[in-house]
């Protein structure tokens, strides 16, 4: 009877000592799942990382070509504003040799109206 109650002790502790075997291969796998999982997502962090700092340096490339343009603008303005300027200025120019030019056309009818006076006396 002893013999046959620790035939059934030894074999309650086999069967645990299998059972626990049995959680410790479950546990070990869950362990290299969750190793994997912290790897694929520590990858994906690197990988967002590089993409952020893609990102940003695009962005900066952005800026700075946008800060380019307004310089480059305001440069136009600038030289639009002259030109504008320099063409009032031609313009006020030409008006005045017009009026001058106008002015030396009478002077040269009215002298050539007085020597054909002067001829007509002699």
């Amino acid at each position: 009877a002893e013999q046959e109650q620790a035939s059934k002790s030894l074999a309650m502790i086999r069967n645990e000592l299998e059972e626990h075997k049995r959680r410790v291969a479950s546990s070990k796998a869950e362990r290299e799942q969750i190793s994997k999982s912290f790897a694929m997502v520590a990858e994906e962090v690197e990988e967002y990382k590089r993409r952020v700092a893609s990102s940003e340096a695009a962005q900066e490339q952005v800026s700075q070509s946008l800060v380019m343009v307004a310089k480059e603008s305001e440069e136009y303005r600038r030289r639009v504003s002259s030109l504008e300027a320099e063409q009032e200025q031609a313009s006020r120019s030409f008006a005045m040799l017009a009026k001058e030019s106008e002015e030396h056309k009478r002077r040269a009818s009215s002298l050539e109206a007085e020597r054909e006076q002067a001829s007509r006396s002699f």
